[in-house]
């Protein structure tokens, strides 16, 4: 009988590491244990120092690696080894967890390899308070010191973040923004839309302050907005330079009270504390196209003291408008093409006293023969371009020989859409505008084509637009006895208009930033 035990014994022990791996969970572990205990007789303690256990198996390495593989799990390497085991994955099973205290200080612990990736971390052994429970069954007494063990937990979303994009956030949550100098931020606000500047100026006082800075505010675009009362007012009061409000909406009045108090007030030399004089430093202004009453825009433009290029294309005005001009001898580009309320004493004392006007659109405005009179009777002499097309049946030879006495030195002329100048408009032109580089005479239907290939004997001239009076044929004659002259290449006049072609955003070629 004896014998016969014997050999179911042997002969379980050699069924087990065939066992099918479908088997339970249960009977798995029922395995490990009976493995692990029937190798415990192998087992020596090679090392006992005072310090510190290591325990290590007593097998030759190849003994060992068929048992790892019968158990199902892998050896844990060091730091130091490369091996693609270092990175092994799963759960860590104490030996304690099967009921063997013994191995409690084992350098070699088992892992099942898990679906999720584990990364290694060091810890450092339990303090003195815990060393009471680290005793064997033997109760061999051991005095545990600090040491460094390879154990594995599981990364989480906030250490990855850790590691990752909040690393330069310290634990004081310290705004690095604030330590950046006032220069580097205003470099950094003036990529920001205006919109923007608005929103950013409510995060706190430095960055409210900061926004207020003139640099920001120099070249506005504001096309299409809508100002409700006095809000035009401050926005020109933080130092706007260049402004487009091109086919804006202005809610009278532009300035409130407080800020027209403040424009009105005299500089005070006595009391040195008070704060400087506030004052409207726009020097480009182009309102083409605004929707607002005449006695608005007279309100605005007279706190304007520094204009040189203004721009009133298609807006209401009256005699207050035109009077409000505080220094009309800055004035170097005036454009009132299409505005109506233009009266003959108004206009008159405007070009009166823009001594230093370079560029005049005057075109297609509702002046009288009476208005006309009055502009050809204050043109300056330093015009240089000047557009009064579209007065069909007011425009005369005299007008233009007026214009040649008075400004001689015209390179841009356009007389388009003026049916009543002839041959002599055109011979006056030949004779004393010697400069002239460019001449629009589209429309003059008076002005016969045999004088116009005369015009080719003219020095400087580059340009000439003929739209409406030449057939096909006769227009090819006209290229062919004029090469150097362009015929109709430049169909739309951009005398004093401040925006051209496709740049939308730019006024006299400032650009000027939403």
């Amino acid at each position: 009988m004896a014998a016969k035990s014997k050999g179911r014994k042997s002969r379980t022990k050699a069924k087990c590491p065939r066992l099918d791996e479908n088997l339970g969970k249960s009977n798995s572990q029922a395995h490990r244990k009976r493995k692990a205990e029937s190798m415990s007789d192998s087992l020596s303690c090679i090392k006992h120092p005072s310090t510190s256990v290591q325990m290590t198996w007593d097998v030759d390495e190849t003994c060992k690696k068929t048992l790892y593989e019968d158990m199902g799990v892998t050896e844990l390497q060091g730091p130091s080894e490369t091996s693609d085991d270092s990175s092994a994955h799963g759960d860590y099973h104490d030996s304690r967890a099967h009921g063997d205290d013994s191995s409690a200080h084992r350098d070699y612990q088992f892992v099942t390899p898990p679906e999720s990736t584990l990364v290694p971390v060091t810890k450092t052994t339990t303090s003195n308070s815990q060393r009471s429970l680290q005793h064997t069954d033997n109760d061999i007494s051991t005095t545990t010191t600090t040491h460094t063990n390879l154990s594995f937990t599981m990364p989480t979303v906030d250490n990855d973040l850790q590691n990752g994009c909040l690393c330069s956030w310290n634990a004081q949550n310290e705004d690095y923004f604030s330590q950046l100098s006032d220069e580097i931020v205003l470099n950094i606000f003036k990529w920001l839309p205006l919109s923007e500047l608005g929103q950013c100026a409510r995060i706190c006082r430095r960055w409210s302050s900061l926004i207020w800075d003139e640099s920001l505010w120099k070249k506005v675009n504001l096309t299409g907005k809508t100002f409700k009362e006095g809000q035009l007012g401050r926005l020109l009061l933080r130092g706007a330079v260049a402004v487009k409000l091109t086919k804006s909406d202005i809610i009278a009045p532009p300035f409130d009270s407080k800020v027209t108090a403040e424009l009105n007030r005299e500089d005070d030399v006595i009391i040195l504390r008070r704060k400087p004089k506030k004052s409207i430093r726009v020097q480009y202004l182009d309102m083409s196209q605004c929707h607002q009453e005449p006695d608005t825009l007279a309100d605005l433009l007279c706190h304007c003291h520094q204009l040189c290029k203004v721009s009133l294309e298609f807006c209401k005005v009256n005699d207050r408008v035109l009077r409000n001009f505080k220094q009309p001898a800055n004035l170097q580009v005036l454009n009132l093409c299409m505005c109506t309320g233009l009266s003959p004493s108004g206009i008159g004392h405007l070009l009166n006293g823009c001594h230093n006007l370079t560029c005049l659109n005057i075109s297609w405005c509702d002046l009288s023969r009476t208005g006309l009179t009055a502009v050809m009777h204050s043109l300056p002499s330093s015009l240089q371009k000047l557009n009064i097309s579209g007065y069909r049946h007011a425009l005369t030879d005299e007008d233009v020989i007026l214009i040649t006495l008075r400004c001689p030195n015209l390179v841009e002329l356009d007389l388009s859409d003026s049916a009543l100048i002839t041959s002599m408009s055109i011979q006056c032109i030949m004779e004393r505008l010697t400069k002239l580089l460019f001449l629009a005479l589209s429309r003059c239907y008076n002005v016969p084509s045999a004088i116009l290939v005369q015009l080719g004997a003219m020095p400087n001239l580059v340009a000439l637009n003929v739209f409406g009076l030449l057939h096909e044929e006769g227009l090819q004659t006209l290229k062919t006895s004029m090469p150097h002259v362009e015929i109709n290449k430049y169909p739309f006049s951009s005398i004093a208009r401040p925006t051209t072609g496709l740049r939308k955003s730019t006024i006299w070629g400032v650009k000027c930033y939403v």
